[in-house]
């Protein structure tokens, strides 16, 4: 299950637990809160795929495909996530 925080200064983060039981962020920066909980529906998506071993549904694929060219930013790569590898996100969910 993924939850949406925002801290005093608005800024909004999705929180999930990964494949290895850690408790990880998703820094989303200043966004409305129906983008902030889109983003945490996708995410439940992702890594219930991951668990069962399937692929995500079609839409959330779409979404991920959408938002590789964001991921190619230095902001990604610093957090070790690599948009080529499976669109970054075996890295960071496992």
């Amino acid at each position: 299950m993924a939850s949406v925080s925002t801290d005093s200064k608005g800024f909004r983060r999705v929180l999930f637990k990964g494949l290895d039981r850690k408790r990880r962020p998703i820094h989303l920066g200043q966004c409305s809160m129906k983008y902030a909980v889109g983003v945490a529906g996708h995410v439940e998506e992702i890594v219930k795929a991951a668990i069962r071993g399937q692929a995500e549904p079609d839409a959330t694929s779409e979404w991920l495909a959408d938002l590789s060219p964001i991921m190619e930013g230095s902001q990604a790569r610093g957090r070790g996530v690599d948009p080529s590898a499976g669109r970054g996100r075996s890295n960071y969910i496992g």
